[in-house]
């Protein structure tokens, strides 16, 4: 996914109160930064693993910053359950997975009477002969 601005590194400290996490930045200086993820992460968090943060483009919010990627081994995790959609959506568009390569992406389409899903999907059916 593709983020407006350079996400910073840095590395975990610890995770409190749900919403909170402390970072030190590769200078030293500690940062708090917002946590959207209200999942346990047991098997995520582990001391000074690598962590992405965001710069929040509002500043009056409270935490100007959002952990948004952590790295466990070679791997990158997202954090930022807000982002889910948005990933989808672009590997969409880029038709990076060939069976999820479609002709029409519509997102967040009503479906149902009080219902409505993430993508709806179609593909051209070419007229034969």
């Amino acid at each position: 996914m593709r983020f407006k601005k350079k996400l910073i590194q840095d590395s975990f400290q610890r995770r409190y109160k749900r919403f909170f996490s402390d970072h030190k930045l590769l200078n030293g200086t500690n940062l708090v930064a917002h946590c959207p993820n209200t999942g346990s992460m047991s098997n995520l968090i582990k001391k000074i693993a690598v962590t992405f943060l965001s710069t929040a483009s509002n500043p009056k919010r409270k935490l100007p910053y959002t952990w948004e990627i952590i790295k466990i081994k070679k791997s990158f995790v997202g954090i930022n359950t807000h982002n889910t959609n948005k990933i989808i959506y672009e590997v969409l568009l880029l038709k990076s997975i060939k069976k999820l390569a479609y002709d029409l992406i519509k997102k967040e389409v009503k479906y149902g009477k009080n219902s409505k899903i993430d993508f709806l999907l179609e593909k051209n059916k070419k007229k034969l002969g």
